[in-house]
């Protein structure tokens, strides 16, 4: 059956598609579903053989291991949703700025009901507990033991052991009866040998935790300015000249978060006290791996800085949602944790402070199979901002970042074309917390993907072939002159334990989970000023950020020196008048970009108004 094109949405009442194309396309969808079928033919996923690499087989998995499996769904009319997209940002189309609400985008791009019950219906057969539908239908999770995950996925599985770590690993590709194939894209969950990890300097390993060791404990109330070592939240509102842009108050932001964060929402609730700010309403969503007081407080340092940068620099926000799951670097738990931010369309900008490198990560064909999700954020207005690395252009050498490795490439999700990759700087202010400089951290991620192309906001604006270059943008990332946060308790993990030090003060923290949230904070703040108009980032950004002379926007930072390689045989990328692939476009002057965006309507579209679905509303 013939979908219309996307001149058909040149007919919207806002942004509403009309009855007949909801109509048209649900049957269409329906037509392809079918009930859960009886196995007689196998067909691929994106899910190939894991990589082990170097790991070292010590012996089959047991049936009864336990496993958490992510099914992910393919979207539908996969090309409207495409043109949609590029309409959304094209100055002059009718649909510029005209986004979608979740029913919507679940309507028109996500599988039927018929279609996901088919999966899980097809789980169920094959001894999955805990079937679960997402609201939106891009996702159908449930619990497994090996022996139904080998059976229901035509797979099999062994045990690695790679860098003191062991973890099972599927051996052969992901496979589903062919009559869902056109229903399945990927399955995630089948292995546990590499997961995502965190961009923070302190998680990082133990040879630059005893170079950089944690700095005195500060007292807010002794000094209002941290004179340049490193700086509270807020400060960076001042450096990054926020201006007369008013506070981010009118905004919803989300963190996706691993495991329990309530020590995280008092450590905020402090630091807001600490530094006069109005305490942000804050909440916490769990995923089907969710649980609200798990006791694994390890990620503790992580999302205690994430929230008070945000804060911190966003001046406040409207609400912050914790979409935090257990055991969430597993790629299956953190699927849920995205989509179901999705699915809300409550977060207008999403903090994702977690990768894993291209060269040497699970994903390998299946790299990109969180885009779909991402694809639905961007038609609803929404932006995930992802840290770009910890590793340089060398991001294989650690799980936890901050060394290099031998082989160039980028982190996954921020080599995403549906996210903004922020990458990281030093950054440097007087005692008055005026912006004075900054140059390319060291260890900021970035480079070309191997396997994602490139955008077309990009197309001849970055430097290389026909990929995604990351990072986009970049701020502060750098521990020394990085955040002072608030900590109840710092995690420190010894020969495979985590420890528990009390802190109750304020420790530095730096990375590229520091960048990333800046931006959050900021682009919270921008969209408040604008009415949540702006949508996703990057099409605008790349648009205006040179003027028609060919000189750089007044609104940008550009960075031009520094570089994220160790040299020598591995030189990395150096940073450089305009874009580059350490700092991309350089970090902004807010105060000078919200005046920018106020004076030039080809930014967002009058016709855009916060009485539509971009404010959020499902």
């Amino acid at each position: 059956m013939k979908i219309p094109s996307i001149n058909a949405l040149s007919t919207l009442s806002r942004h509403r598609l009309s009855a007949a194309l909801i109509m048209l396309v649900g049957l269409s969808a329906q037509c392809q579903a079918s009930a859960a079928p009886t196995v007689h033919q196998w067909a691929n996923t994106l899910t190939r053989a894991h990589n082990v690499g170097a790991a070292k087989f010590i012996g089959n998995v047991d049936d009864a291991q336990p496993m958490f499996v992510a099914v992910m769904l393919n979207v539908q009319n996969e090309d409207l949703l495409n043109s949609y997209i590029h309409e959304l940002f094209r100055p002059g189309s009718p649909s510029q700025g005209q986004f979608m609400n979740s029913k919507e985008t679940t309507n028109y791009f996500a599988p039927t009901q018929a279609q996901a019950q088919a999966v899980a219906d097809y789980l169920t057969q094959q001894g999955f507990t805990k079937v679960q539908v997402a609201d939106n239908r891009m996702i159908v999770s449930g619990y497994a033991t090996a022996r139904a995950a080998r059976q229901a996925f035509h797979t099999d599985f062994g045990r690695f052991s790679r860098n003191g770590k062991e973890g099972f690993a599927n051996t052969s590709p992901a496979q589903i009866p062919t009559q869902l194939s056109g229903i399945v894209q990927g399955v995630l969950g089948l292995q546990s040998l590499d997961q995502m990890h965190v961009m923070n300097l302190r998680s990082a390993n133990e040879q630059l935790k005893a170079a950089n060791p944690s700095p005195a404990k500060v007292t807010p109330s002794s000094v209002s300015t941290s004179s340049g070592t490193s700086y509270y939240g807020d400060e960076f509102a001042k450096i990054y000249h926020a201006g007369t842009t008013p506070a981010g108050t009118g905004t919803d932001v989300g963190i996706i978060a691993f495991d329990d964060v309530t020590d995280t929402i008092k450590d905020l609730a402090q630091f807001e006290k600490d530094r006069g700010i109005t305490p942000v309403p804050t909440s916490v969503v769990l995923t089907p791996q969710g649980a609200a007081n798990d006791g694994d407080d390890s990620g503790e340092d992580e999302w205690a800085m994430d929230s008070q940068a945000i804060v911190g620099i966003s001046g406040g926000v409207k609400s912050l949602t914790f979409y935090a799951v257990q055991n969430a670097q597993t790629f299956a738990a953190i699927s849920t944790a995205i989509n179901q931010a999705v699915s809300d369309n409550k977060a207008r900008v999403i903090n994702m402070s977690f990768g894993a490198a291209e060269v040497s990560s699970t994903f390998g064909n299946t790299y990109g199979i969180y885009d779909n999700l991402f694809k639905l954020g961007v038609a609803q207005g929404q932006t995930f901002s992802a840290s770009s690395g910890d590793g340089g252009a060398y991001p294989d050498g650690s799980t936890n970042g901050q060394s290099y490795g031998k082989t160039e490439g980028v982190e996954y999700p921020a080599s995403s074309p549906y996210v903004i990759a922020v990458g990281g700087t030093n950054l440097s202010a007087d005692a008055n917390d005026n912006y004075t400089g900054e140059t390319a951290w060291a260890f900021s991620g970035g480079g070309v993907s191997q396997y994602l192309s490139q955008p077309t906001w990009q197309n001849g604006l970055v430097p290389y072939g026909t990929y995604r270059n990351v990072p986009d943008v970049a701020f502060d990332a750098a521990l020394a002159g990085g955040i002072y946060m608030y900590l109840t308790q710092e995690p420190l993990t010894l020969f495979g334990f985590t420890f528990y030090v009390p802190v109750n003060g304020y420790v530095s923290n730096g990375g590229t989970s520091l960048s990333s949230p800046l931006f959050v904070g900021t682009w919270a703040r921008l969209e408040s000023a604008n009415n949540n108009k702006l949508g996703f980032a990057p099409p605008a950004i790349y648009a205006y950020a040179k003027n028609s002379n060919g000189t750089l926007a007044n609104w940008l930072h550009d960075v031009t020196s520094g570089s994220n390689g160790p040299g020598g045989s591995q030189p990395g990328y150096a940073a450089g008048v305009g874009y580059d692939n350490v700092t991309g476009w350089g970090s902004f002057d807010i105060q000078a970009l919200n005046t920018f965006i106020g004076s030039t309507p080809g930014f967002i579209t009058a016709s855009n108004s916060e009485t539509s679905s971009g404010t959020g509303s499902n």
